[in-house]
């Protein structure tokens, strides 16, 4: 069956369009446009379509793309349409826009680019050695990796430490996607520790991070700031860095005042770093230029004691841990006995229960004001 189509306006008059499958042994008056679809499908027949336009004389000859007019897709399963061209070899692209149809007729190629698809996967090994995509990312060729919608934070009870690829290398942020001819993933692996973790790169995000679990990305210079932990009941994984250059401050005054440990009858003040540990864990760290700055300001106090890393441990572990400190004096009854300001020796705790602690170093200095 023959189809026509007529369209009216200043450039364009008239124009025949007809599908291959339905030619006949006539054809229509006009100049010939021929549409080889290279595969492609147009109204249920792969054969060429064919239109026929007329103009008048003073009409630019501008022709429209078969799909256009018909308002029909052509397909080809697997691949898009990029253009039509004036050679089978599509090295010259017709311009729909300027390009004028010759009077003795044209034949315009169907070039189809395939359907591909690059992306960026997301993922990890599981304790079965099993690969576990958390997220895939449709990227476009030369796109650059990002976890933009945070894929990585969505493996439960698992702390995110870094991007690598598949050697274990440190993800290439500047790294590419290449394309190519065809659909091409590429595995990003996301480095894990277990646990839910606060990741620690700076001061700011350490004092911020005193009541959760830590992992220190880098060494931390406090810059003299008075820094501690009251109390501790986290994790503490410092990956072998160091937090150095703070103040400890150990108050003595009637509310800071307890009972002395040894003796039930007199009054201590304590001071540490963790202070009183519980179901804690600390390992892997270094403390360095860490000063104890004691100031006494309550008569029935009779003792200090300086336990650098902990007063008491209660099933809690300290492993791989060094302090460097020293400790000075701003203020101290009258009738203090020097004596009395005591560092801890011992695994720098006072008290340990249920609780186990190895590879401990203390360095100290002594100041005084």
């Amino acid at each position: 069956m023959l189809k026509r189509w007529t369209v009216y306006g200043l450039l364009l008059l008239f124009v025949f369009c007809l599908c291959g499958c339905n030619n006949k042994n006539t054809e229509p008056e006009g100049i010939k446009v021929v549409y080889e679809l290279n595969g492609g499908v147009f109204q249920n027949c792969t054969l060429p379509i064919k239109q026929y336009y007329e103009f008048d004389s003073d009409t630019k000859r501008l022709i429209k793309s078969p799909e256009v007019l018909s308002k029909t897709s052509i397909l080809k399963s697997g691949y898009t349409l990029e253009g039509w061209y004036k050679d089978p070899n599509f090295t010259s692209k017709w311009d729909f826009d300027k390009d004028e149809l010759p009077l003795e007729g044209l034949t315009l190629y169907a070039k189809w680019d395939k359907d591909v698809k690059y992306s960026y996967n997301v993922c990890y090994y599981d304790s079965d050695d099993k690969l576990v995509i958390l997220g895939t990312y449709e990227v476009k060729e030369g796109e650059v990796f990002e976890d933009w919608r945070g894929f990585a934070g969505n493996r439960k009870n698992y702390t995110a430490l870094k991007f690598i690829d598949e050697f274990g290398n440190d993800w290439d942020d500047s790294f590419k996607h290449p394309g190519g001819d065809a659909d091409l993933s590429i595995n990003v692996y996301v480095e894990y520790i277990e646990g839910d973790f606060e990741l620690v790169s700076t001061a700011k995000e350490l004092k911020n991070a005193r009541t959760k679990n830590i992992y220190l990305l880098n060494d931390i210079d406090l810059e003299g700031e008075i820094f501690s932990f009251s109390s501790y009941n986290k994790i503490f994984k410092g990956n072998g860095k160091t937090i150095k250059n703070f103040k400890v401050s150990v108050i003595g005054n009637k509310t800071s005042g307890v009972d002395d440990h040894l003796d039930s009858s007199l009054k201590a003040v304590y001071g540490s770093i963790f202070g009183n540990l519980n179901n804690a864990t600390i390992t892997d760290v270094k403390f360095e230029n860490v000063e104890f700055i004691v100031e006494v300001g309550y008569d029935l106090i009779s003792k200090v004691y300086i336990a650098p890393l902990c007063v008491n441990m209660n099933n809690s572990t300290i492993s791989n841990v060094s302090v460097t400190t020293s400790y000075s004096y701003s203020k101290l009854p009258d009738n203090f006995d020097l004596n009395n300001l005591i560092i801890v020796n011992e695994d720098h705790i006072i008290k340990k229960d249920e609780s186990s602690v190895e590879n401990i170093k203390l360095e100290i200095d002594k100041g005084e004001n």
